[in-house]
């Protein structure tokens, strides 16, 4: 063995061993290996479930100068723009890869015009059909968001995706204090994306690493909360993104959902704040019984 891999090994040891807490607690890799055993049955739990999402938005401009897809705009009086939409929401997994997709029904209490999506119609199609429909009305629902910052990662299984054992060696993970969580006691593990390409992009195929915390229970590895931080520049502007999302026990289809997702948006001139909650999810059955496709490993 040559001297830099004994030199490897023993920080590996060490760190092992800084990370075990007192009176047996697991240590950090036991934690994150549960927490992914957790994620991988939570995907094969999850099946299809629709509920209702309720969504309020605030967007604010602090001077006359504000940033819209990189180009420069002037003149713009200073303000604040609100919003309020409600939707069924769809959580699906199609093919490896979860979908959250908003229905939009009403936008500051007005009715949308024309046809809602029908989902059963959709879903009953072969999964690469399926999947594209998806993609296009959640395409087509961004036009209620308000501000300047484009919002493409905005669902609340998108932070589980760290946990994905294809996802997982992107991210060096940290052992934090623990902390309440309802009624739970929670572990934050801290984690920080170190791994070129990244999962999330700019529209010009730069490179927006995450970093954040998750909030574990380090007996069973559920994951109870998550917060992802995002900073990434477009030409001068440097931008920072805070995803905050927490889950809750569902009587209905006895498992932890959405419960509440909060986002923040910030550059130099503008600042975004949404905040969506969820309520009453339930199985979404079809009468054709949909090819999710192969767990995603």
């Amino acid at each position: 063995m040559s001297s830099s891999h004994r030199v490897i090994l023993f920080l590996i040891c060490f760190s092992a061993a800084a990370n075990a807490g007192p009176q047996g607690a697991p240590d950090l890799k036991t934690v994150v290996e549960r927490a992914q055993n957790y994620v991988k049955a939570y995907q094969e739990q999850l099946g299809t479930l629709i509920g209702q999402e309720n969504y309020e938005q605030a967007a604010k401009w602090d001077s006359n100068t504000t940033v819209s897809n990189g180009t420069t705009r002037s003149g713009m009086r200073a303000g604040t723009q609100r919003r309020k939409m409600s939707s069924d929401f769809l959580l699906s997994r199609i093919e490896g890869q979860w979908f959250g997709v908003r229905n939009v029904l009403t936008v500051d209490q007005r009715r949308i015009d024309g046809k809602p999506a029908d989902f059963a119609r959709i879903l009953a199609q072969s999964p690469v059909t399926a999947a594209q429909q998806l993609e296009a009305i959640t395409a087509a629902n961004r036009r209620y968001n308000i501000g300047d910052f484009i919002r493409t990662f905005n669902v609340p299984t998108f932070p589980l995706k760290i946990l994905h054992s294809s996802n997982v060696g992107r991210f060096v993970f940290e052992k934090g204090a623990e902390k309440k969580i309802g009624n739970a006691t929670a572990l934050e593990i801290r984690f920080s994306e170190a791994s070129h390409p990244t999962m999330i992009r700019d529209l010009n195929g730069n490179d927006q690493a995450q970093e954040g915390s998750l909030w574990i229970d380090p007996d069973t590895g559920t994951v109870l909360k998550t917060e992802t931080r995002i900073t990434a520049r477009t030409g001068s502007i440097w931008g920072k993104v805070t995803l905050i999302v927490t889950y809750k026990l569902s009587s209905n289809v006895n498992m932890l959902v959405p419960d509440t997702m909060e986002e923040h948006y910030d550059s130099e001139f503008h600042r975004v704040d949404a905040t969506a909650t969820y309520s009453n999810f339930r199985r979404f059955e079809t009468e054709v019984k949909l090819d999710i496709g192969p767990i995603e490993q």
